[in-house]
């Protein structure tokens, strides 16, 4: 995966959200422990602790890695701020925004498309569920049959 200074996980599917915020942690710190690289807030976040984590260097691993979950309202009232940061970011470090919605039509989402990634964490609809837990199944190194993918479609609804 490519570095970035920022990556939004877009979407309500909380599984999905998870997977790709250990996938972005994972690639970004690699063996480092994630206690020293890793800083996580809440929707309460304040944008001062957030920046401040930002500019604080990796301790003991080559990346510092940011994560604001439910962001909504935290990029909502820090547009200005962020857009100034994301301007020119740290270095050293990524900010990973979990949002349940991200307007593609903002100047920070602007921004973080040429800078930064998206990753879309919709939940898949009921037409494609088969097909997503084959892939699913599949990145695990196993196989589901068609019949079991469609009991559990019905299943999960």
């Amino acid at each position: 995966m490519a570095v970035k200074p920022v990556y939004v996980l877009d979407g309500a599917d909380a599984f999905l959200r998870d997977a790709h915020r250990r996938e972005i942690v994972d690639a970004l710190i690699g063996e480092a422990d994630p206690q020293t690289c890793v800083a996580s807030f809440d929707a309460t976040a304040e944008l001062a602790e957030v920046l401040d984590e930002l500019r604080t260097l990796p301790l003991l691993g080559r990346r510092r890695v940011v994560i604001v979950r439910d962001a909504d309202a935290f990029v909502s009232a820090n547009r200005e701020a962020l857009e100034q940061y994301l301007q020119s970011p740290a270095k050293s470090a990524s900010l990973v925004l979990m949002v349940l919605s991200w307007p593609r039509t903002t100047r920070i989402s602007k921004i973080v498309a040429k800078i930064g990634r998206v990753f879309q964490c919709a939940p898949p609809r009921y037409r494609q569920l088969d097909q997503w837990l084959a892939q699913a199944a599949a990145q695990r190194g196993k196989e589901i049959s068609p019949e079991a993918g469609e009991l559990l479609s019905e299943w999960i609804g």
